[in-house]
């Protein structure tokens, strides 16, 4: 009697970047987070959701380890996160906060802070200025506000948010952070930027921080962060069907995306 070959399921495995294990932060004796379990693995795309003033940003200020937890570890491909790391992180993480720096000098100068040693490469600019839809600005050499030139061109506020967020285009990084990045967008123009960050983005990983949240169905997994804790970790269909805060605050705010969400 002949046996039957036994057919091996293989499960790709991604590479976990970040992972916070315990994690406690409290400001002026306050508790800020409480007992946080994460991790971000390679390629993931995450969005973090919550109120103003539920912890998101302080979450985002521990992985880029700006701030020191009070308990528990940050690592980074499994190194403890130490003050001395800072400039190791910055090679492989790029962000966006939502009080991003206007900056009053050339175009090509103020897309190339995002990595300055390619600031020749006039082709990596004007495909970042593309990604983010500004490509009619054609000359990269004029300069941008008044501080140094008169009659420098003066962005708008979405503009100049879209320039933020082209900086971060210009250097693919291993793993973005974007912080209330579009907040000067209307919330159907934050719902498309996401879904061309995270085409163009497809091989990093991007962690996108909001209080609206009409875009986070685009993202494989979403955390709600309420009172310092993550109370919900799932799939958009997953968090829906719970009917908890995540589908509570998706439908409260689906008039806001009724082109999108039809």
């Amino acid at each position: 009697m002949m046996k039957r070959k036994t057919i091996k399921k293989f499960q790709i495995v991604l590479k976990t970047l970040f992972e916070m294990k315990n994690v406690s932060f409290s400001y002026l004796e306050k508790k800020v987070l409480v007992d946080i379990n994460l991790s971000i693995k390679k390629g993931e795309k995450v969005a973090i959701i919550g109120l103003n003033g539920a912890g998101k940003t302080t979450l985002v200020k521990l992985f880029l380890n700006l701030y020191q937890v009070e308990t528990g570890t940050v690592t980074f491909s499994n190194e403890i996160l130490k003050t001395d790391k800072n400039l190791q992180l910055q090679k492989h993480i790029g962000v966006v906060w939502q009080d991003y720096f206007n900056f009053d000098f050339s175009l090509r100068e103020t897309v190339a802070f995002g990595n300055i040693e390619k600031i020749d490469q006039d082709n990596l600019v004007h495909e970042a200025l593309r990604k983010v839809s500004l490509q009619d600005y054609n000359n990269i050499d004029m300069i941008l506000g008044k501080s140094f030139d008169e009659d420098g061109v003066v962005p708008s506020g979405g503009q100049w948010q879209k320039l933020a967020i082209a900086r971060a285009y210009f250097d693919n990084k291993e793993i973005i952070f974007m912080d209330e990045p579009t907040a000067s967008l209307d919330p159907v123009a934050e719902y498309n930027q996401f879904r061309n960050i995270s085409e163009y983005f497809k091989d990093s990983s991007v962690v996108f921080v909001s209080h609206r949240i009409g875009f986070a169905r685009l993202a494989e997994r979403i955390l709600v962060i309420d009172g310092g804790k993550i109370i919900e970790d799932g799939s958009h269909d997953e968090l829906i069907q719970k009917r908890g805060m995540y589908s509570e605050l998706f439908y409260s705010q689906a008039q806001w995306y009724k082109e999108e969400t039809k």
